[in-house]
């Protein structure tokens, strides 16, 4: 199984997103790819392993990336380096933006809310990067998506990202952009898991294991119908095969 670590590649696992949130210090720098990585088969990809507990069982593969920006371009990247996927898929949690917001959503555009693009352009002449667009399925209800290397905790910036966003995250974007840069489709699953409120941290220690399920439940529902005859049944047996 192939992993990132720093540039280089090792077989360690990440800890739990709980476990960081609790004791950031005990955050692995190493993300791991479970299973292999096929031209025709999705690639999924996460945070971390409680996320993907829910995954495993459809026998795609899943990159595990780490938390945060940073980790999840560099895990990305080198993974997509030596194999190309049928098609990225980063599946995560997120904080809601509005309070009508529950379950799983597909993210239509995303952006990065800790890059003031605008202001650099003005500084340098240089436009590092705009808002991206995914290759969600037509018909999607536009949701948009704000990417940044912070957990949302505060009540007075989740408003003012409310303003042009639903969610947020802190990998998305970067999965995105990465996916872009290697010419490959991407899709955007992000399960609601707190309200990026003073609430947001044990918020989503309660809830992370329910989030895990329901992007489990998506996957089977949206993609493992398409990778039936690649991958074989599922080995989870509450899930209900696919019909051909």
């Amino acid at each position: 199984m192939l992993a990132v670590s720093g540039s280089g590649v090792s077989r360690s696992s990440v800890a739990t997103r709980g476990s960081a949130r609790a004791n950031p210090t005990s955050q692995s720098e190493r993300a791991r790819l479970h299973g292999e990585i096929r031209a025709d088969r999705p690639l999924l990809v996460v945070a971390l392993e409680i996320e993907a507990q829910r995954l495993h069982v459809h026998r795609l593969p899943i990159l595990v990336t780490g938390l945060g920006k940073v980790n999840a371009a560099a895990s990305l990247a080198v993974a997509l380096a030596g194999a190309r996927p049928s098609l990225v898929v980063n599946l995560g949690t997120a904080g809601a933006l509005r309070p009508d917001l529950i379950g799983p959503h597909e993210v239509t555009h995303v952006r990065q809310h800790d890059l003031d693009s605008a202001a650099i352009e003005r500084l340098t002449g240089i436009w590092p990067g705009g808002d991206l667009t995914t290759d969600a399925p037509e018909g999607t209800p536009p949701t948009g998506l704000s990417t940044g290397d912070s957990f949302v905790a505060d009540p007075d910036h989740a408003a003012a990202l409310a303003e042009v966003s639903s969610l947020v995250d802190m990998e998305g974007y970067s999965v995105a952009r990465v996916a872009a840069a290697f010419e490959l489709p991407v899709r955007l699953i992000k399960t609601v898991s707190d309200g990026a409120n003073e609430d947001a941290v044990r918020d989503w220690q309660s809830t992370v294991a329910a989030c895990a399920a329901e992007l489990g439940n998506w996957v089977h529902q949206n993609l493992y119908h398409d990778a039936w005859a690649t991958v074989g049944p599922s080995t989870d047996p509450e899930l209900i095969e696919p019909t051909t």
